[in-house]
């Protein structure tokens, strides 16, 4: 603890011009910047796994939203955005890359007394911690001694006010991995059975079959179907050995598809 409390203070009193306690008195003191703006990127908000408009769009609006909570912090930890409130008590939103939304108790806090943050408190703000008495106002033991009682309706305000934007966000990136699925994925997959030079022709076309008839009856299963038929168009039914009519009838007669596979 003390340790930590002699740390900070030597990092805030660089900030204010003074040279740590065991620097050389010759060292130039860095110059102490500029706050940043009430409407700055949270830290963390530039990282983006997906590279889709809507998504990115909706992971700015659910950053607004949580700064507008008092959620001033977030950090990328892995796969998740952590989010931290000004207040210790209040719980850690955590985001998840795929869209996954988690409240967590908020760990024990360090800072000066009527500090939220300890990286923005100045050289003299540490001073009271420096005392015995004074140290304990300066350790936020966070969510550790909130009964779930109360913690419950500060998980229930963060998803009543950002419920909006949790599903705005679940659905951008539900539709930027339909269109990643269509686009490259299912494209690279088509590709690789028509050329897999193990198999032989007839083998070939009946895995490209089966797939088509194994897609879901959902619209997304739907739209797999009609981008395997416009690859059998372009590709297999444009090559030297497109399918037969007696193996399209003989498909036709099987298929468990709710429609009927459509070739021009």
């Amino acid at each position: 603890m003390w340790m930590y409390l002699l740390l900070n203070l030597d990092r805030a009193r660089a900030e204010e011009g003074e040279a740590p306690a065991d620097a050389p008195a010759e060292e130039a003191a860095p110059a102490e910047e500029a706050a940043p703006a009430d409407d700055a990127p949270i830290p963390g908000d530039e990282i983006d796994v997906q590279s889709s408009l809507p998504v990115a769009e909706a992971r700015e609006a659910l950053n607004r939203s949580l700064r507008a909570e008092g959620y001033l912090r977030a950090e990328r930890r892995g796969d998740t955005v952590v989010y931290t409130h000004r207040l210790p008590y209040h719980p850690q939103v955590v985001v998840h890359d795929d869209g996954w939304i988690e409240m967590r108790r908020a760990p024990i806090r360090i800072r000066p007394p009527n500090v939220d943050y300890a990286d923005e408190a100045r050289f003299s703000d540490w001073l009271p911690c420096l005392t015995i008495i004074a140290t304990a106002r300066c350790i936020a033991p966070g969510g550790l001694l909130i009964s779930e009682r109360k913690l419950a309706p500060l998980r229930e305000e963060v998803y009543g006010e950002s419920g909006d934007e949790v599903r705005r966000l679940n659905d951008a990136l539900a539709q930027a991995a339909m269109e990643d699925r269509l686009g490259r994925q299912l494209p690279a997959q088509l590709a690789a059975i028509w050329g897999d030079a193990a198999l032989s022709e007839a083998a070939r076309r009946e895995r490209l079959l089966a797939l088509w008839d194994s897609r879901t009856d959902t619209p997304e299963g739907e739209a797999a179907r009609q981008a395997i038929e416009a690859f059998l168009d372009g590709v297999v039914q444009r090559s030297a050995a497109p399918f037969t009519a007696a193996e399209l009838a003989t498909f036709e007669q099987r298929r468990t598809a709710p429609r009927p596979l459509r070739l021009r």
